[in-house]
């Protein structure tokens, strides 16, 4: 037991070490108003390639797992996937409260939120906080449709949508606490960069990076509809769980047992 602790430990320390989303954030994870995958760029322009299913929009990052959502009417298809694209999990977000301006469950922008839960931005301008199977926790309207969000910390991020140039800030109630202005035609999906404490921002056919007093830092034109997702960093490596661990020592303990029988056979000795 004691050499399973130390390796647990080990573990532990080796997980701490990895580099997560949160910290390293230099992948662009951009919704095109669902006309196909997310697409992944790097904040200098160069395309990775795209992510996921199609008909997407926005995309939540959470550890080792990224989350997409193909919107739908009446029917948002949220799926958790691993770093090889796997999917793992599915939520068909279908409770969207009607707040008069139509198609409620329609999800345009995501992002993480404590607890792996996740924040949802609709097209009707509610803000949704759900838990990882889907039920709603909360909700708010933010007064903006085709909105954007992003969350840091106990700060909500919202966007003006297909009109407007303001970013405005709310509380995890609802409550507005401030805005940001820019000077961006259309602000979609917002993300927010920890490495230098910026947004960037998706608008028609470019990403605009802004400081957090709305400052513009520089355009990256990538083509393409309105960015109406938008995400930012990358996936971490994988630590097995200590469950994990203790199965993979079971094993190397029954393949060493086996081991030994083998040579005492082998020798004689009995």
């Amino acid at each position: 037991m004691t050499f399973l602790r130390a390796l647990l430990a080990g573990a532990a320390v080796a997980g701490a070490t990895l580099i997560s989303g949160a910290a390293l954030a230099s992948t662009l994870w951009v919704g095109n108003d669902t006309s196909g995958p997310v697409q992944r760029w790097t904040t200098g322009g160069a395309s990775l390639g795209t992510f996921g299913a199609g008909g997407a929009t926005g995309t939540a990052l959470d550890g080792s797992f990224a989350w997409t959502v193909q919107p739908g009417s009446g029917d948002s298809v949220i799926t958790k996937y691993n770093s090889s694209q796997t999917p793992l999990a599915t939520i068909h977000f279908t409770s969207g409260i009607e707040n008069g301006n139509g198609f409620p469950s329609w999800i345009e922008d995501m992002a993480s939120g404590a607890g792996h839960t996740l924040w949802l931005s609709g097209y009707n301008g509610e803000i949704y906080h759900i838990d990882s199977l889907g039920t709603v926790l909360s909700h708010f309207d933010s007064g903006h449709t085709y909105s954007g969000i992003e969350v840091v910390g106990s700060t909500i991020f919202g966007s003006s949508g297909v009109t407007g140039g303001t970013i405005y800030t709310f509380d995890l109630s609802g409550t507005p606490t401030g805005s940001i202005l820019t000077d961006m035609t259309g602000i979609g999906g917002l993300a927010y960069d920890p490495t230098d404490h910026t947004l960037w921002a998706g608008s028609f056919g470019k990403l605009e990076h802004l400081s957090l007093t709305g400052t513009d830092l520089g355009i990256l034109s990538i083509g393409g509809g309105f960015h109406d997702g938008l995400a930012i960093g990358d996936l971490s490596a994988g630590v097995p769980e200590p469950a994990a661990w203790v199965t993979m020592l079971l094993g190397l303990g029954g393949l060493g047992a086996a081991l030994r029988a083998r040579r005492r056979t082998a020798t004689g000795i009995v």
